[in-house]
């Protein structure tokens, strides 16, 4: 008995986790979600990118796999938008505003070795979606190597300020955490 009692509680847990705070706006409502200037690989498929947001009063990032409609995205640029919602995709409303990342500013992603495609003389693609320089030569067989043998690593990027080439590859890592630079 107290064991089904255990499973009850761990079950409405993690129901709650779900469904509770986090659960997506009714078709037709109106809400408000920040837009990070990357994005991260989709769950469902670690060779496409999906959007990184959250809502308005949730810390909690989430992956938007649809595009959002009327959505301007550009690496590099966060942005606030009011979006409503129409079936599984969000339209955007208003945008609230858009800020520039710095320079300084990095981010790490956990990429699979499917999504990078070398587009020659040390210039990359994440995804085909978008290009990224190296911050130092050495990346560049360190980054093949990676292509050549799969799997996934931690890649910490940069923002360039260029909308030709708007991230640079500053490090990998293994999956552990740990930098081979």
């Amino acid at each position: 008995m107290k064991q089904v009692l255990v499973y009850a509680v761990i079950s409405i847990a993690i129901t709650t986790g779900l469904y509770g705070c986090g659960e997506d706006a009714p078709v037709g409502a109106s809400e408000t979600i920040y837009i990070e200037g990357y994005k991260d690989s989709c769950v469902e498929n670690d060779a496409q990118l999906c959007i990184v947001a959250r809502r308005e009063g949730d810390s909690r990032s989430i992956l938007l796999y649809q595009p959002v409609i009327g959505l301007e995205y550009e690496w590099g640029r966060r942005q606030i938008v009011k979006v409503v919602k129409e079936g599984d995709r969000y339209r955007v409303v208003e945008v609230l505003d858009a800020v520039q990342e710095s320079f300084d500013r990095g981010f790490i992603l956990e990429i699979s070795a499917a999504a990078i495609t070398h587009l020659g003389n040390c210039v990359f693609g994440l995804a085909n979606e978008v290009k990224f320089s190296l911050a130092a030569p050495r990346l560049c067989r360190q980054l093949n190597s990676f292509i050549d043998n799969g799997g996934e690593r931690f890649l910490q990027f940069s923002y360039t300020g260029s909308s030709v080439v708007p991230i640079r590859l500053d490090s990998i890592g293994n999956t552990e955490g740990s930098h081979s630079e």
